[in-house]
């Protein structure tokens, strides 16, 4: 893995050539905001971020989200990812844990990118986590590249996929990395890119190009402007591809610190893509002048300065834009990839075999003295603090 000084110091050394406004837009300021530790001092510690984010949701992701089970390829994914965790943890000189939260709603979102992205896609995620998403598709013939501005998980998804794909993987964070390229989807499977290298002055001529965005429990969270960049570096990919890029994620993210939900989905509109598909359980953007964005749900169009800051949009919305602009529940037969959603997931229920008590059963047989759902440290902590389970 990357050591976390050689980490810190490429990125001090990005800083110094960087403005100002670039530092503050890719802050990872709900962490800092709220106090979450993002670093560490020794690579042992990288266990922390292994299973977070999504901390005593196990229960209820599979009863509920993946419909009360997994299907037998899912299981074995599963288990997969367990086997990859435990060699990493062991590499680092961490005890093995079973990422019980994070991978199952993982598996989620690895369910309904698959319904809506065809094989051999190329997948950009923004905010990966824990990075068992990536892995999965990787592993399952999904060209991946990632984008995090957290050192904790920036290295803790470097050394998970560097164990799992070895040179099938290039992480581009420190001096002699090759440069960004699109060739290097050709020789690679996952591709890590540091903030810093996913910046650029020019993304309308430099960006990466990708088939499919996906960004769970993260657009809320992130600043104005680096939401608006989101849209200006997949304009190459629309070029190359009109039916590109679909977004697709399960969360909006955390959207009491920067900006709210309504605000997002505005932007997509801005920028020309509609909302395809929106439940509790996946969102599906697309362009809305491709075949794939057809009959979108219609919004009104306001014209929301760029320079709007967080302030600006919360006085707008006590006006009445958070009503109009909410993200609508929306599942329309006449749309393509909505279509799709609906249709596969019928066809996925079938093919469930294994329910909560058996995945238990399964993982925990790979690591018999791991903690039980429930019983990790964060869970307990959160049980001592009053916040229970979800």
């Amino acid at each position: 893995m990357i050591d976390p000084d050689a980490y810190r110091v490429a990125e001090a050394n990005a800083v110094r050539t960087l403005s100002n406004r670039v530092v503050q837009v890719y802050a990872p300021v709900v962490f800092r905001n709220t106090g979450y530790p993002t670093g560490i001092e020794r690579p042992a510690e990288l266990v922390k971020f292994v299973d977070v984010m999504q901390e005593t949701r196990f229960t209820y992701t599979v009863d509920y989200m993946l419909f009360g089970g997994l299907t037998d390829a899912e299981l074995d994914l599963a288990k997969e990812i367990c086997r990859i965790t435990a060699a990493t943890l062991r590499r680092l000189g961490a005890t093995p844990i079973i990422p019980w939260n994070a991978l199952v709603r993982a598996l989620l979102n690895y369910r309904h990118l698959t319904f809506v992205v065809p094989a051999g896609a190329r997948v950009l995620e923004l905010g990966p986590g824990s990075g068992y998403l990536g892995l999965m598709l990787a592993l399952n013939g999904m060209k991946y590249a990632s984008v995090d501005v957290t050192e904790g998980f920036y290295l803790w998804q470097q050394a998970l996929h560097r164990e799992a794909l070895g040179d099938r993987f290039v992480d581009l964070a420190l001096d002699g990395a090759p440069a960004l390229s699109n060739t290097l989807w050709n020789d690679c499977d996952s591709i890590h890119l540091p903030w810093w290298k996913y910046h650029t002055d020019f993304p309308d001529r430099d960006a990466l190009r990708f088939d499919a965005v996906t960004c769970n429990h993260m657009l809320a969270e992130m600043n104005p402007a680096s939401l608006h960049y989101i849209f200006e570096y997949a304009k190459p990919s629309r070029r190359e591809n009109p039916e590109a890029p679909v977004f697709a994620f399960e969360s909006f993210g955390y959207d009491l610190v920067n900006v709210p939900q309504w605000y997002v989905n505005s932007r997509f509109y801005q920028y020309g893509y509609g909302l395809c598909h929106h439940d509790s359980l996946v969102t599906v953007y697309a362009p809305q002048d491709a075949a794939s964005g057809a009959n979108a749900s219609a919004y009104p169009v306001v014209d929301l300065n760029n320079r709007l800051d967080v302030p600006q949009i919360r006085e707008m919305a006590k006006q009445g834009l958070a009503e109009m602009w909410a993200p609508r529940s929306t599942r329309s037969p006449e749309n393509p990839l909505s279509r799709q959603v609906v249709e596969r997931r019928e066809q996925h229920k079938a093919l469930l075999r294994h329910d909560r008590a058996a995945i238990v059963q399964a993982l925990s047989a790979l690591l018999p003295d791991a903690a039980p759902p429930g019983e990790a440290p964060d869970e307990r902590a959160l049980r001592v603090f009053g916040l229970g389970s979800v």
